[in-house]
Formats: C-alpha cells, sequence, structure tokens
C-alpha cells in the first residue's frame, strides 16, 4: 500500500506511520509560516525604504532661483520628484548663463546601504557623472565619485524655510580642499505655475 510517497508493507512499524502522518498535517503549518515571514520581510524593507525616501520631502517639488558664478547670474528652474513607488527621486535641472541654456538630470537611487546614496547625472552636452549623496539633517551633499582623470564635484542643498533652499556647487582636484564655484537660492514653486512653465 502506497502511503503519500512512501509504500507501507507489513514490514512497516505504526510509529513510522504516525510520524509521516505528523509531518503531512504540520506542513501546511511550515508553509504558512514562511510566507508569514516574507509578507514581514517585505513589508519592514518597503517601510525601510519609505523611511529614508521622507528625509527627502523638505526637496521634494519645484524650485527657482539665482546661482552667483563669478560676476554672472546663472538662472535655475530644477524639480525633485518620487518615483517608481519613491524606488527612485528623479531631479530635472534647467539653467542659463550669458545665453547659454543647459539641461540635466539626475536619477537618484539606493544604494548596498539601504539608503539614497547614490545618483547619476546626465546632461544636455553628454557628460555623465556618479554621484555618492550624504543627507544630514536638511541638508543633502552630493559628491562626485573620485576620478583622477576629472576634477571633482559637491552640490549642496540647505533647507532655510518651508519656502526657500541654498544651493552650493564646489570643485576640487583631489576630493579634499574644495573652491566655490556658484552659490545662491530658490524659492518652492507652486504646482500650478511649475505645470506653466
Amino acid at each position: 500500500m502506497r502511503h503519500g510517497k512512501k509504500f507501507i508493507n507489513e514490514s512497516t512499524s505504526l510509529s513510522e506511520i504516525n510520524s509521516d502522518i505528523y509531518i503531512m498535517k504540520q506542513r501546511p503549518i511550515i508553509v504558512i509560516l514562511v510566507t508569514l515571514m516574507s509578507l514581514w520581510h517585505s513589508g519592514y524593507s518597503y517601510a525601510q525604504s519609505n523611511a529614508e525616501s521622507n528625509k527627502w520631502t523638505w526637496l521634494i517639488g519645484s524650485w527657482k532661483g539665482e546661482n552667483d558664478i563669478k560676476e554672472k547670474k546663472e538662472a535655475v528652474s530644477f524639480s525633485l520628484k518620487y518615483e517608481l513607488d519613491k524606488k527612485i527621486i528623479v531631479r530635472k535641472c534647467s539653467s542659463e548663463v550669458a545665453g547659454l541654456r543647459r539641461e540635466d538630470m539626475i536619477v537618484i537611487y539606493f544604494g548596498p546601504d539601504k539608503q539614497l546614496s547614490k545618483a547619476i547625472f546626465f546632461d544636455s552636452k553628454g557628460n555623465t557623472t556618479h554621484y555618492a549623496i550624504e543627507a544630514i539633517g536638511k541638508t543633502i551633499v552630493f559628491t562626485t565619485e573620485k576620478n583622477t582623470n576629472s576634477y571633482m564635484n559637491r552640490l549642496t542643498y540647505t533647507f532655510i524655510d518651508n519656502t526657500t533652499i541654498g544651493m552650493k556647487f564646489e570643485t576640487s582636484k583631489d576630493g579634499v580642499e574644495y573652491h566655490l564655484y556658484s552659490e545662491g537660492k530658490c524659492k518652492r514653486q507652486s504646482e500650478t505655475a511649475a505645470k506653466s512653465k
């Protein structure tokens, strides 16, 4: 006689049969426990990623302002938006100085540390740059990953109040000593004003 996947014959003991029956009864419970643990882990990871994304809440939105570059003024407008269920943040920026216009985009994403600590930059000139990010309170710093063949850049956003942020762009040859390239402030734009542009 076949019992489950096991043949039962005259030599099969009652204790062996009972053991098999017990294991079969426990199997659904084990499956349920594994499923619950998987769901709990997924929920925890989701909550963890949301908590990390929320560190950026004060910077999310549309902004417009000016940067001082030596004796010139740079007009800047940009937006930061959550995408893919808060798994990434996308920044789109348009700037103009001395009649020259440039557009760029930064995609901010989760690094191995489970934080929004990585970014990749693209611009209309064909440049691509990888950034490491550090969020400290209401200051967010983008620093280019070290490259011996080019200057390193550092972009800093600082919270001033609910409608104003400060921004600063610096460059460095060695990644230790940075020199100010541009600095300015931006004002938050209403959604209606941002969409009309």
